[in-house]
């Protein structure tokens, strides 16, 4: 955790990233792999009230900023496959002389992954040599 000197202010991590086999045979090998982008929003406030609406407009703006950027998710560009829920959580401390209120939201993010092994050189294939013998004379 970074120390926040001012806010407003985002904290975003990566957590919990998990890869389930969907095909695996041959020289390849497929996974979903569903992770957690979570971001923490932090305001804060004279009045318990404008931190809560300022906290809950930028819960909102990230929202759309992730689920609208066609970096992510667009058929052509995007690296997700798509996000298969979000939650958010609110939650308020009464300070000296502030509210602070902190959201965290957070993506349930969903892409497909191939490993694909090399496959072993067959191009030249290794010389065979068979020998007949007759085994009822004696071998030298």
């Amino acid at each position: 955790m970074w120390p926040v000197t001012s806010k407003p202010a985002l904290l975003i991590y990566g957590y919990a990233e998990r890869k389930e086999a969907t095909t695996q045979g041959g020289y390849q090998h497929q996974f979903r792999v569903t992770s957690s982008l979570v971001i923490r929003v932090l305001t804060e406030g004279p009045l318990s009230g404008d931190a809560e609406i300022l906290c809950e407009d930028l819960c909102g703006q990230v929202e759309r900023a992730i689920l609208r950027a066609p970096e992510l998710f667009s058929p052509q560009d995007g690296v997700l496959q798509r996000c298969a829920g979000v939650t958010t959580q609110l939650s308020a401390e009464q300070k000296e002389r502030a509210t602070e209120v902190e959201a965290t939201i957070e993506f349930q993010l969903v892409w497909e992954e191939v490993f694909t092994m090399a496959e072993p050189d067959t191009s030249e294939c290794a010389t065979v040599s068979v020998g007949m013998t007759d085994p009822t004379l004696p071998s030298a």
